[in-house]
């Protein structure tokens, strides 16, 4: 069950709102008329809202994650993964339309109102690893994978008011005069992403990795989908080196170097699309009647290169540990190109 409160409801905000404004003077029932009291069309009796008003959301949700794993050599493994999460939630929220003077849902003559959502998120993984100790000191390690990733969301709003009781309001929207038009959408997200990965490892002492990303958003311009994401470091522990060895109150001293590339696809879904809005300016009168209608009129143009925002980074570093002391000491560099950011329109 919900706090009430809907800012654009035809009245300032709901409980909390009335509870910090509410006078404390002010009485929450009416002695003379044994209702709940109202002295503002701004600011409504708290206690009146919550008791009177009708706004709950039953919601339903299942999440699952599964997984396999197989040896397929002595030194290849193959591992998958799944993960679902759907969530369907209903919120009905019901105003009686009888009331004192003043009160909320006198405007409308009662409202009634059901909200439908429904979300799912499903992601997929399958890699491929080799890991491989040879000549003792050596060791390597080879990655490859593929992964999968959909968001759907799906809303559907409908509402009534003018009801001739309280009685049933949300339970049967049909009894309102006046049916609102109904509200819908959906949304979809897909991405997907190849992925490659592969470390070398010589006796603790000297480190290589080097990564590479294949992305792809459907949230991008037919031109541009996919990217590539390269990345490398590099690191060398000289604590393991013979020459400092012996030096007992040296924990620790790595040199560490790392250069790659990240992206960023923080956009909603369809501003690639062309979107059309009515505009006043466009008006053509038809027919025998000489009825005005109203045209539309381009209000964003497609765009087919929008692209990912790239962000390339560059680190050196230095670790160490002395005795019962420890830190870092590092230089960076970062650039981002293609930043994804809104400009409004004028």
């Amino acid at each position: 069950e919900h706090v009430f409160f809907n800012q654009a409801g035809g009245f300032e905000g709901g409980v909390i709102k009335g509870m910090i404004g509410t006078p404390d003077t002010q009485p929450i029932i009416n002695d003379s008329t044994q209702t709940f009291s109202e002295f503002s069309s701004s600011i409504k009796n708290p206690v009146g809202l919550q008791e009177r008003i009708t706004d709950v959301t039953d919601q339903n949700r299942i999440l699952g994650n599964f997984g396999i794993e197989a040896d397929v050599l002595e030194d290849l493994t193959a591992k998958s993964r799944l993960g679902l999460d759907f969530s369907e939630g209903v919120r009905r929220t019901g105003i009686p339309g009888s009331g004192p003077p003043l009160w909320v849902g006198q405007n409308t003559g009662g409202l009634g109102s059901q909200a439908r959502r429904e979300l799912s998120n499903i992601v997929s993984s399958t890699t491929l690893e080799y890991d491989k100790t040879f000549l003792d000191n050596h060791s390597i390690r080879a990655l490859g994978g593929f992964e999968y990733e959909r968001e759907t969301w799906q809303t559907v709003r409908t509402s009534s008011e003018d009801f001739i009781d309280d009685v049933t309001l949300f339970n049967n929207l049909a009894g309102g005069a006046s049916v609102q038009t109904p509200l819908s959408s959906k949304l979809l997200v897909e991405q997907v992403g190849f992925l490659g990965r592969f470390t070398y490892n010589y006796n603790e002492k000297y480190l290589l990795t080097g990564t590479f990303r294949r992305d792809g958003s459907s949230v991008f311009g037919e031109n541009n989908k996919f990217a590539w994401f390269p990345s490398v470091s590099a690191g060398w522990n000289l604590h393991r080196e013979s020459f400092l060895e012996d030096i007992s109150w040296l924990g620790q001293l790595k040199i560490r170097g790392t250069w790659g590339k990240t992206g960023n696809q923080a956009v909603p879904p369809l501003q690639t699309s062309r979107v059309l809005a009515a505009d006043a300016a466009f008006r053509g009168i038809f027919g025998e009647g000489e009825t005005v209608a109203v045209g539309v009129a381009p209000r964003r143009a497609p765009d087919p290169n929008l692209q990912w925002e790239e962000t390339t980074e560059f680190t050196v570093g230095l670790d160490y540990t002395i005795g019962r002391f420890d830190g870092s000491i590092e230089y960076y560099a970062k650039n981002t190109e293609d930043l994804l950011l809104e400009v409004p329109t004028v």
